[in-house]
């Protein structure tokens, strides 16, 4: 006999009702939402990327002036992942989320204005508020939604890169074909922000926690910041240092030394070097954790090569199969890591876990993208990229005994 758990009865026609079905369909329409949301963020932390040639031209920046402007996007995330992952932890997933696509949306009416340097840094610096914000709590939203933190952090991952990588396609895409290239791509993004409205009927999958100890949330005082957090970390450092290098070489080296001053194969760079991590994702998953781990730092180590190779020969061949399987290798080391921290992590305390590890990521994608523009004034664009290439070489070699020996001692114990 079916269990009438999850019925409802219409006292009307006498018929009955599958409320379960209702809600499942439900909350599988809000997780699309903040999935569809977290991809919408990210893509508008990337669209400037292929843009910051035009900007230098049509403002007369300096190579040091693009760095800063790459900088502030970069602390501006890590001060909010630092500051603020946790925020929904204590307050609730859905306010966070919120504010985030409502910060985002700042973001690209500030580009939007189409004013010099001011505006530019003010919108990045929303604009990595905004991905500071949203990175750690749609994870700890879908984890809460689904009960399942490995699949949760999965999709979270995928949008993440997948977004990145789609921004800066999309940003030169559209710049090559319009008479305002500095200002449609953001309409264009302030438009794809319309369905954050819907957020008004999305239910909170965290309560708030009431406030104990001397303003602490209850449970706070666990620390799980333990060693596997810090392999992770160490990890997911040297994979988005591989991408850092990307986005300082495509916007400047690819026209400056390669000659190539099409925005659409500059976005495409970018999108290519993103959309390998989020193939390299998938494949980590299905290959298991130690091989994936080892297999990502094996093709890390290759791609920096070939970057390296590409940067001091200017040759497009080897620097394109340097994007490419550095990219997959940074995706193997984002997926292992990030589903270790989301599923170690208290209940009380993903948000912010997951938002530190996040930190970890960008400040590896930060700082090859200021030393590259710092190093140039020295040294010159080829050499700079030659020298974080191999400093990234070191970084996976170095760090793939300690990595290996945890994840195998992580399935021992699994």
């Amino acid at each position: 006999m079916r269990s009438l758990r999850g019925l409802g009865v219409d006292e009307g026609r006498g018929m009955v009702i599958d409320t379960t079905g209702r809600a499942a369909t439900r909350r599988t329409a809000e997780a699309v939402l903040v999935v569809y949301l977290l991809f919408v963020v990210m893509m508008i932390g990337t669209v400037p990327t292929p843009l910051l040639s035009t900007y230098a031209a049509r403002d007369g920046l300096s190579s040091v002036t693009v760095t800063v402007v790459f900088a502030v996007y970069a602390i501006a995330i890590l001060v909010t992942l630092t500051r603020g992952g946790r925020l929904s932890d204590r307050w609730g997933r859905v306010p966070v989320i919120a504010v985030a696509a409502a910060v985002s949306l700042a973001a690209v009416g500030v580009f939007a204005s189409g004013a010099a340097l001011a505006p530019l840094l003010i919108g990045r610096v929303l604009s990595g508020v905004s991905v500071g914000l949203m990175t750690g709590v749609a994870t700890a939203y879908l984890g809460d939604a689904s009960g399942d933190r490995r699949r949760a952090a999965l999709i979270a991952g995928l949008a993440n890169m997948l977004g990145l990588g789609a921004g800066a396609l999309l940003g030169g895409v559209v710049a090559d074909r319009v008479d305002d290239p500095l200002r449609t791509p953001y309409l264009v993004m302030a438009a794809s922000l319309v369905p954050a409205a819907m957020l008004i009927a999305v239910r909170e999958t965290r309560p708030r926690v009431e406030i104990v100890d001397g303003g602490r949330p209850s449970g706070a005082g666990r620390s799980p910041l333990g060693p596997s957090f810090a392999t992770a970390a160490l990890g997911v450092f040297t994979a988005f240092a591989q991408l850092g290098i990307v986005a300082a070489l495509t916007s400047t080296f690819v026209p400056a030394v390669l000659h190539v001053h099409s925005l659409t194969i500059v976005g495409a760079a970018v999108c290519a070097s993103f959309g390998a991590a989020a193939v390299g994702q998938l494949s980590a998953t299905v290959i298991g954790p130690r091989r994936g781990a080892s297999t990502s730092r094996v093709l890390l180590a290759a791609g920096a090569c070939g970057i390296a190779i590409g940067a001091a020969t200017s040759t497009a061949a080897a620097l394109g199969a340097g994007v490419i399987v550095g990219g997959l290798g940074a995706g193997g080391l984002f997926r292992s890591g990030l589903t270790t921290v989301s599923q170690q992590a208290p209940p009380d305390r993903v948000a912010g876990v997951v938002s530190m590890y996040f930190a970890a990521a960008y400040a590896g994608l930060s700082v090859p993208v200021v030393g590259i523009g710092a190093l140039t004034l020295v040294a010159g664009l080829p050499t700079a990229a030659i020298v974080f290439s191999v400093a990234v070489i070191v970084a996976a070699i170095v760090s793939s005994p300690v990595v290996l020996a945890r994840s195998q001692c992580a399935e021992e114990e699994g």
